[in-house]
Formats: structure tokens, sequence, C-alpha cells
């Protein structure tokens, strides 16, 4: 809740202070080194949590091998951020390209740190680290705001200060639980290991990264900058719903990871009642999203409610999903699963996009997400109930003992 007070606080700033235009030339410059750092992670993040849990290697080995991948894959992802870059957005001068592909090294290894706290079980930590990012991020923002005239270039400068600052502040956090000792311990049996597991799940996330973020791309290339400004806050104001069951899932991947919960009755009951949550929040913003624009955006943002509404079926829906991913990873080993249905949705999603975009533009683009969102949960409900035997209603439908807890 705390992290959805400072994200709404973010956008309130930016939104206000750059208007529709600059927030979408923002989204898509950022884009660029989210992209790069969302298809060279390999997964690594996961295979940490994965295999500090299992104590098959050494929690220093683990953190010094993925300091060592990430410094290694960040060099490699510059250059090819500089290409894109270079290729596509000749107009960013030199020094603002640097602090932007900076952002490449400084994410990748920033994707890999919430799994170390994951895979040793300390959520509260996780929280604690997750809850600092969204401070920092409102605190330099509204300050670098102040201190440039172009401010543009400062929400740019405050997030790649924010990025430094937390990966040289990792380290003496991590240390306080993990013996972090002076000599360089890369193991490359893990490394390898890592990889081989990672690299099922990293290419699950570049597909869900392609899912939920190439429409703003392809936004920005078939429409304008103000239409990706006023879709952009749909998308952000709409995905907030996610922290219910992102949340969930984190501690749920930790207890199954660690095998303190094993079974799919229970892992079932959590996702019903996740997503009537988030079903009954979802229709009360209904009545809401119209006034909370305007009071915290400006009338000028009023065009993101119809899109707002167009995505919000989809999200609700996607709760299962993200969900249910927890035991096909954590506890099935089987980050294939994901693969299968973000490949699936990413053809359907892209394909949706290119016909409806030119027609209707950001709301196409909405209902291209909306559609594919369905596609996956259908597709993650119909193989979660084949491999487990129960039924789509043990999922979907609460039962009287999810209320009355004492039965």
């Amino acid at each position: 809740m705390l992290c959805l007070i400072f994200g709404v606080g973010i956008s309130i700033i930016l939104n206000r202070t750059l208007g529709p235009t600059l927030k979408g030339e923002l989204v898509t410059i950022l884009l660029i080194p989210q992209l790069v750092v969302s298809f060279i992670n390999l997964g690594l993040g996961t295979a940490g949590s994965y295999f500090i849990a299992k104590q098959e290697y050494s929690d220093e080995e683990i953190v010094k091998t993925n300091l060592f991948a990430a410094l290694l894959l960040g060099v490699i992802g510059i250059g090819i951020g500089w290409w894109i870059f270079t290729k596509f957005f000749p107009s960013i001068s030199l020094l603002l390209k640097i602090i932007l592909l900076s952002l490449i090294i400084w994410d990748l290894w920033l994707c890999y740190v919430p799994g170390f706290f994951i895979g040793k079980g300390l959520i509260t930590q996780y929280n604690r680290w997750n809850l600092s990012q969204y401070i920092g991020k409102f605190l330099l923002i509204a300050i670098f705001f102040i201190i440039f005239a172009d401010k543009l270039n400062g929400v740019i400068v405050a997030i790649a200060s924010l990025g430094l600052i937390s990966f040289l502040i990792s380290f003496p956090v991590l240390s306080r639980w993990i013996k972090l000792k002076g000599k360089v311990v890369i193991n490359f049996s893990y490394f390898k290991k890592g990889l081989n597991f990672g690299y099922k799940v990293f290419i699950a996330n570049a597909l869900a990264f392609l899912n939920y973020r190439f429409d703003i791309l392809m936004l920005r290339w078939l429409s304008d900058a103000t239409q990706v400004g006023y879709y952009s806050t749909a998308v952000g104001l709409v995905e907030k719903f996610w922290l219910i069951p992102g949340s969930i899932s984190l501690v749920l991947y930790s207890k199954i990871v660690t095998h303190k919960l094993r079974d799919s009755k229970d892992v079932a009951q959590i996702t019903r009642i996740s997503l009537w949550i988030v079903l009954g929040f979802g229709i009360i913003s209904i009545a809401f999203i119209k006034p909370i624009i305007i009071l915290f955006y400006s009338t000028k943002f009023l065009p993101a409610m119809i899109p707002y509404l167009i995505l919000l079926p989809g999200v609700i829906g996607l709760t299962v999903p993200k969900l249910l991913t927890a035991e096909t990873v954590g506890g099935w080993g089987k980050p294939e699963i994901s693969i299968a249905g973000m490949l699936l949705v990413v053809i359907v999603n892209i394909g949706l996009n290119f016909w409806l975009i030119p027609k209707l533009g950001m709301n196409g683009a909405a209902l291209a997400s909306t559609i594919a969102y369905i596609v996956q949960l259908i597709f993650f409900i119909s193989v979660y109930i084949k491999f487990t035997h129960l039924k789509v209603k043990d999922l979907l439908l609460l039962k009287r003992r999810d209320i009355c807890h004492h039965e």
C-alpha cells in the first residue's frame, strides 16, 4: 500500500509537470533500457532465488556470480542500447544517451537483488527494499524537477541517479544476511546451472515484457507521443491492481520453493480469493476513475479514462496466471509452461495491435492487451487443471470456507 501511495505520487508529479506529450516521450525513451534489460538478464534473478532456497551453493557464490554476470551482460547491453538509440533516436544528445545507457547495468543488477531476499524467505526485507526504491524515486524526481529547467532531462537524471545509489547500497544491505568476503568468488558450476534454469524464466519474462510494453512502442510508431502519454497513464493506473497478486505471489513463491507449502488446493484457494479481491476493487474503481484522473492529473488526462476501462477486465483476469506461476516455476520447476503461454499471448497481442491501433489508436492498444490477457488466463487455467486435476471453479469461484474461516 505504501508503494502504491508513492507510485501514485510519482505519476502525479510526472503527469502534471510534463503533460501528455512529454510524458509520452519520457515513457518511450525509458522503455529502451528496460527493453534491453528484459532481453539480456537471462533469468538469473529467479535462478538466484531458486538455488539459494535449495542451498546447493553458498549464498556468497550465488550473489557474486550474479554480480559478475550483471557486469558482463551490462556491457553487452550497453552496446545493444547504443545501436538502438543511434538508429531510432538520433536526436538524443550524447550526454543523455550515456545517462540512459548507464541504467542498463544498474537495472540489471537490481533485477537480481530481490531474488536473494525471496530465496532466503526474507519477505519483510524484500518489502523494505522495494519500498525504498519507490521513496527514493519520488524524492529524487521532486528534487531534480526543482534543479533542472528542462523537466524531461531532470526526471531521466533522477532515475539514473537512483539506479546508481541503489546499486552501491545494495551490497551493505545484502551483507547483513549474506557474508560477502573481500575475495572474488565466481562459481561457474552455479553459473551453468543458473543459466540452464534461468534461461527458461528469462524467455518467459522477455515475452511478458513484450506483452505488457510492446504496445507502447507500437502506439508511438503508429500514432504519436500524446497518445502514448494518455495510454501510459491508463496503464500505470490500472496496473496498480497487480500490486495485490504481485505481493501475494512473492510470498507464495517463497513458501513453495522452501517447501513450506506444497498443496495445489491451497494455491487454488489463495488464487481465487486474490482474484475476487482484485475484482472487487476493480468494480469500485469504475465509479471513481474519472474524479481520480481530474484530481491527480487534471482534465488534460481525461482521455486516459477509456483505455483504463478497456484494460480493466484483462488486468483483473491476469491475477490468476500471476499467482499460478509461483507454483509452476517454484514448485514444479517448469518455467517452460510460462514460455509456451507467453509466446501464444505475444503473437496474439502484437497481431491485434497491428490491426487495432491504426483503427482505434490507444483504445485499440488497450483492447488488444485485454484480449491477450484473457487468452493468457485461459491458457494457464487449462494447463493447471490438467496437471493438478482440479476444476475451473476451484480457481475462479469463492467457496464458503474462503469467507468463513472457522470452517
